[in-house]
């Protein structure tokens, strides 16, 4: 399974915290394919300004014999008018 968990900053509110698909599945994923995996993170800030929502991707590096579970920390710049 792929799961995306987001920490947002003071003066912002996520729709989701958490997104997911599950295995083989789309789940919460936007796009989902051998090319590609994508989430659409829905945010609304209190004002105007930069902020930086901070998260944690875990997935997994698969072949025909072994998955070896992975986690990336991430960070998504955004910017409020």
């Amino acid at each position: 399974p792929i799961k995306l968990t987001l920490d947002a900053p003071a003066g912002v509110k996520l729709a989701r915290a958490e997104l997911d698909s599950g295995k083989g599945e789309k789940g919460d994923a936007d796009t989902f394919g051998e090319k590609g995996l994508g989430f659409v993170v829905k945010v609304t800030a209190d004002k105007a300004g930069d902020y930086t929502i901070n998260g944690m991707f875990k997935f997994g590096v698969c072949d025909d014999q072994s998955c070896h579970p992975k986690r990336q920390p991430i960070t998504i710049p955004v910017h409020a008018k």
